[in-house]
């Protein structure tokens, strides 16, 4: 004999629909099993739970008074990122998230929606996020946050997302980040998107990327230097215009597989591989890893120590003007095939060679050879056409 006027109203219109259709008092009007399954309400649950992050962090002994632990932050604005990064931005969009966009819950107890909380004693936590509204930048979102140990993006619904610059950077002590499902087609920035995740060794790039909008890629691996294998799946960048110091200082990279790499359209190659010390494998598929555009690859190679052998014979640098420090520090190469190389005389061409300890041969072109010659005395009966 229950009736409707048992129910009380609820902060949710389709919780009210469902349980007034339910405890309706004629049969012939209340909710059947096939309603009941199909009921809106279920819809909006299934949404809301297909767009969660899990997090999870560690808390450490901190040197403040009284041992008090330090607040954990986790969205964007962290107080480090304000103050170390000159061109910081707040994320307007995670900025006003509260109560009613997002859910927070830790170690499985909801709590009122907040950036950061204070724990009560060090150990590991594990953060999950519901976002109530599709999230569109998330430029910054865990950046400079030193507690995160992983985090898991293969619930999130990233389908409007359109920027993820910053994202992850410098999150130095993130053991693992999942990206299983991630949408990306509409992203059009993803650089420094792991800077300084140095305690990361592997990344693992899911087929669900879809690279069509990219074009920024700018120190998107920077410093992670402990990283040993980036898997780049389908990963490709058909569009990107600037790839500068994409794994510059990922010093425990030893091979990397390029071979869905189409540079066409890249303009900026500078410290591409710099400093990548353990590095001895590039694979490239040369017909498309190119530099008809690259007006910039200074110091590309630079300080690759144990890298032997590079297929250049793609390389067109007509439009390259900046090509110093290129292959400095590269003290294992023995024969260096430049012939494609068209140089410029305007052409920055200072310390190009410096410190290649056991070069032997420089293939040039006839039409290179003299502006060689002119720039690196000491070394001009290296080159040969």
């Amino acid at each position: 004999n229950l009736g409707k006027n048992v129910i009380k109203k609820t902060d949710n219109e389709q919780l009210d629909s469902l349980l007034n259709g339910l405890l309706e008092k004629d049969p012939k009007k209340r909710l059947n099993w096939d309603s009941y399954f199909k009921h809106p309400f279920f819809e909006v649950q299934k949404e809301i739970i297909n767009n969660l992050i899990i997090i999870k962090i560690i808390v450490r002994d901190n040197d403040k008074i009284n041992n008090e632990f330090n607040d954990i932050y986790f969205l964007d604005n962290t107080p480090y990122m304000t103050t170390q990064i000159c061109d910081y931005k707040e994320n307007e969009e995670i900025k006003g998230l509260n109560d009613s966009n997002a859910e927070l819950y830790i170690n499985g107890e909801k709590k009122t929606f907040s950036k950061y909380f204070k724990p009560t004693e060090k150990g590991d936590y594990e953060i999950k996020i519901v976002f109530k509204n599709k999230i569109k930048d998330c430029s910054y979102m865990f950046s400079g946050c030193d507690n995160i140990k992983s985090i898991n993006l293969s619930s999130f619904d990233s389908s409007n997302v359109t920027n993820m610059h910053y994202m992850f950077g410098k999150c130095h002590f993130v053991e693992e980040i999942i990206l299983d499902n991630l949408n990306t087609e509409n992203v059009t920035d993803m650089s420094h998107m792991f800077n300084k995740c140095s305690s990361l060794k592997t990344i693992k790039i899911p087929s669900s990327f879809n690279t069509k909008s990219l074009k920024n890629i700018e120190c998107m691996f920077h410093w992670c230097e402990q990283l040993t294998n980036i898997d780049f799946g389908n990963f490709t960048i058909d569009n990107v215009t600037d790839m500068n110091g994409l794994f510059l200082r990922c010093h425990s990279l030893q091979k990397i597989n390029l071979k869905n790499f189409n540079t066409s359209n890249v303009e900026n190659m500078s410290y591409l591989f710099s400093e990548c010390t353990s590095l001895k494998e590039i694979e490239i598929d040369p017909s498309k890893f190119v530099t008809g555009k690259a007006t910039q690859m200074s110091y590309m190679f630079s300080e690759c120590r144990n890298l032997q052998n590079i297929n250049l014979t793609s390389f067109n640098t007509a439009n390259t003007k900046f090509l110093n420090h290129m292959f400095s520090g590269c003290q294992s190469i023995i024969i260096l095939d430049l012939s494609s190389f068209n140089i410029l005389k305007e052409s920055n061409l200072s310390q190009m060679f410096d410190e290649m300890s056991k070069i032997d041969k420089i293939i040039v072109n006839a039409n290179s050879i003299d502006n060689f010659k002119n720039n690196f005395h000491i070394i001009e009966s290296k080159f040969l056409v």
